[in-house]
């Protein structure tokens, strides 16, 4: 062997770069035969091809001939060489991924045989990364041995919402059991108090009960909070928190989740609701619930959040903004002068006209100059440019694409010089995007000739 392949970080660095995190069997049998060429290349080899693991199949695979013959009904007992053998592979592994089904090929006797390790160390010792989709509460315990100090981040995917015994129970030893997790995106619920020894850095989740989500997102630690609603049953009505939407689709309910946020982290730097909704345009016309303003969210709802001061991506394009004025907007850009990600509103063709203006659009420019990305509707005309406002606001140079949503716009021309010099970089400003087939309905037509105006003048300007 050439002396330069003698130190095994070199090995290493060879193997990540030709074949990094990709997956497929043609990676492992390539793997698994670097494996075996010699000494020197088998450690290295072997680690590459146990680090990310799909299902307990691999692992099984070491175990005594025979086990998974679920006609066996003896108990399955291993001795210390075999534990040693099967933890020679186990320990490789830092990312385990369990999807709905891969637990099939477990009999009892097999999972038993998991969950009674006589090591010292998790079954995993070296897990970073548990991914966790079957909820069925037969195999929490193996689950639970799965548990460890080293993983930072975990996903939990259920299904179900029905808060049980034993969801509750795992959901409470996860602060004792991994006490090093950063990431928590968890689509169930508990009601122990003990959730509070953990320390977040994200946490991403769907329908939580009130109690967990207060105790979650006040950790000092929690940096981001995303609420993941596209998983939400609309149908059930159940008493969780965030958002229980009905047929009426009340605006109260967002209102209850931001006055919640007095308790969260005053540091905390996302914020992000996110719900897919399956919107009918065939009988616009006839959607109240795209005509009633008395869905718009109103400023006194968004205080709470004012004081987050560290905020640097706020999402919530989908809620009705139209009574959010310039005003409102100025004293909430003046509050997150951090902002770097503000989608208002803008996701949904709301009927009901925007109050902002472009003076708005401006104060955001002027207080939030770190802005990359912004998705909000507003009414679109041009402004005094010799105003102080617009004359002292500098130029933001990162942002190459505005979504404007279904904004009004008057003098197209107008508008799109200034938002030029506003916006020297912007190359598009997109209008809210029609399902494929579907005509655009009044008065959203001349809205989207008036955009594509812009369109045409920042591409020219551009030139």
């Amino acid at each position: 062997m050439h002396v330069c392949l003698l130190p095994t970080e070199i090995i290493s660095h060879i193997i990540f770069n030709t074949y990094g995190d990709h997956k497929g069997p043609a990676k492992h049998a390539t793997l698994a035969a670097l494996a075996r060429t010699c000494r020197k290349f088998k450690e290295p080899a072997l680690d590459s091809l146990w680090k990310d693991i799909d299902g307990f199949k691999p692992l099984v695979s070491c175990l005594p001939e025979g086990v998974s013959d679920t006609n066996m009904g003896e108990q399955l007992t291993l001795s210390n060489p075999e534990w040693r053998l099967l933890d020679r592979y186990a320990r490789r592994i830092h990312r385990f991924t369990v999807s709905e089904g891969d637990l099939d090929l477990l009999d009892d006797r097999v999972v038993q045989v998991l969950i009674s390790t006589p090591l010292a160390t998790p079954l995993l010792s070296n897990l970073r990364s548990l991914v966790w989709t079957d909820d069925r509460p037969s195999f929490f315990p193996l689950l639970r041995a799965l548990f460890g100090s080293t993983i930072t981040s975990m996903k939990l995917g259920f299904r179900s919402t029905y808060r049980s015994f034993a969801l509750s129970a795992l959901l409470a030893s996860l602060g004792a059991r991994c006490p090093s997790i950063r990431e928590l995106d968890c689509a169930c619920s508990g009601d122990s108090d003990e959730s509070s020894d953990l320390i977040l850095c994200r946490l991403q989740t769907g329908v939580f009960h009130t109690g967990d989500l207060v105790r979650l997102a006040s950790l000092p630690s929690l940096k981001s909070l995303h609420f993941d609603l596209m998983r939400y049953n609309i149908e059930e009505q159940l008493n969780f928190i965030p958002i229980n939407f009905s047929d009426s689709m009340n605006a109260f309910e967002i209102g209850d989740v931001i006055y919640l946020s007095e308790g969260f982290s005053p540091t905390l730097e996302e914020l992000v609701f996110e719900l897919e909704l399956e919107l009918e345009f065939s009988d616009f016309d006839k959607e109240y619930t795209f005509t009633d303003p008395g869905l718009a969210l109103h400023f006194d709802a968004v205080v709470p959040l004012l004081s987050f001061s560290c905020l640097t991506d706020l999402r919530l394009d989908w809620i009705c903004t139209s009574a959010i004025d310039d005003t409102s907007l100025k004293t909430m850009a003046q509050s997150w002068p951090l902002l770097e990600t503000f989608w208002f509103g803008g996701a949904v063709p709301w009927v009901v006209p925007p109050s902002l203006t472009f003076i708005g659009f401006v104060h955001l420019i002027h207080c939030c100059r770190r802005l990359c990305s912004i998705q909000m509707s507003f009414r679109a005309c041009p402004v005094d440019v010799n105003s102080e406002l617009f004359s002292k606001t500098i130029p933001n140079k990162n942002i190459a694409h505005l979504s404007v949503g279904v904004s009004p716009i008057i003098d197209p021309i107008g508008v799109a010089s200034q938002l030029r010099g506003l916006l020297p970089k912007l190359a598009e400003v997109r209008f809210f995007e029609w399902p494929a087939g579907e005509s655009v309905p009044p008065p959203f037509e001349h809205y989207e000739d008036g955009w594509s105006r812009v369109n045409e003048f920042l591409t020219t300007s551009a030139k």
